[in-house]
């Protein structure tokens, strides 16, 4: 974009103005899995990246393949040996009262064929306490096929277990690539109405996590962030009985410190199976712009420049014609500012006159 064309936006937005619109979440934690070898990297301004971990001396590390956006992270498991990615607490939610918030998200990309076995997505566990937040496909018994578990335990030592059956026939785990995200309410989810916690497959609607029989807490003092997180693995202890690790690969996984609604799950989605192929990165890039109203501007990684737009047609959440994105039900979104008008028809008229030329010849 040239200058007039920045200067004509800038003006444009000094003339509207900002419009009152809510408040756009933090993105505390990504992991793009980009590299193609060394410990993956949070590509989160002063997070901390993660290292490469095995249980094992003589098993391999995770290894980089081809991902949905870019590189993933293949982790695998096999008899007694199984891999994983240790981080610092860094960059993921820290609950409770003391810290001010208890909601957050994770997003993520999976590619998983084992539908029986309980793998471990995401997690931190205190090992003296047991208090834990943790992310499994399957339970833990493995006698829930196709499923998605999440654990949350308290302080005080009180299970907390939502589960989630995927109906007959789900997509969710047939070694292709899958988008879920997944939020949640840890305040709710350890009192006595059940809970609040849902996921989003691929962009479609929220589907309920259930609760277990287990017991209920009162507490709402959830701190297990401040124990090591693992990704492809649940953080319990490294001994070859406990195998909770995953295998499959991940891909931009993400954390959120707020709850992220059921039009950025669809966009999220939608923006990485466009032509587009845009990460988190870009996601974030596009709903901070669209947060900050109207004359918001902002670039994106292919150097496109998107700004805030009203009226457009489709859907919450979808990707019109390439070049914008719909996020709320009133057509309001982002859209890529195309090049002036005056240098398509000076690119034209330089066109024809060349053709002119040639005819003359």
């Amino acid at each position: 974009m040239n200058r007039m064309t920045k200067l004509a936006v800038w003006l444009t937005a000094a003339l509207l103005g900002a419009m009152p619109v809510a408040a756009q979440g933090e993105l505390l934690s990504l992991f793009t899995f980009d590299e193609s070898s060394g410990n993956p990297a949070n590509s989160v301004s002063g997070v901390s990246g993660g290292t490469l971990t095995t249980n094992r001396t003589d098993s391999a590390l995770p290894t980089y393949v081809a991902g949905q956006i870019g590189n993933a992270l293949l982790f695998s498991r096999s008899g007694t040996a199984e891999n994983w990615v240790d981080c610092s607490t860094e960059g993921f939610p820290k609950t409770g009262a003391a810290n001010g918030w208890s909601t957050g998200t994770i997003s993520l990309w999976i590619k998983s064929g084992d539908t029986t076995t309980m793998q471990g997505i995401l997690g931190a566990i205190n090992p003296s306490s047991h208090e834990a937040f943790i992310l499994t496909t399957n339970n833990a018994a493995g006698t829930a096929a196709n499923s998605i578990r999440l654990f949350v335990r308290t302080n005080n030592g009180a299970d907390d277990n939502y589960g989630l059956n995927f109906p007959t026939g789900s997509p969710a785990l047939d070694n292709q690539w899958h988008h879920l995200l997944i939020t949640w309410d840890i305040a709710s989810n350890n009192s006595s109405n059940g809970g609040d916690a849902m996921i989003y497959i691929d962009g479609g609607d929220a589907l309920a996590f259930t609760r277990s029989t287990y017991a209920s807490s009162s507490s709402s003092s959830f701190n297990a962030w401040t124990n090591p997180v693992r990704i492809g693995g649940i953080g319990r202890t490294d001994s070859t009985s406990d195998m909770t690790g995953l295998d499959g690969a991940l891909d931009d996984v993400s954390v959120w410190n707020e709850r992220l609604t059921a039009t950025q799950a669809k966009a999220i989605y939608n923006l990485a199976v466009d032509s587009l192929n845009y990460g988190i990165a870009d996601a974030d890039t596009l709903f901070g712009i669209f947060a900050a109203g109207a004359g918001a501007q902002g670039d994106t990684s292919d150097g496109k420049t998107w700004q805030y737009v009203t009226g457009l047609s489709g859907d919450a959440g979808s990707v019109v014609n390439h070049t914008a994105l719909i996020l709320d039900g009133s057509g309001n979104g982002v859209q890529i500012i195309p090049e002036p008008a005056t240098m398509t028809l000076i690119g034209l008229g330089l066109a024809g006159l060349a053709l002119r030329r040639k005819r003359v010849r």
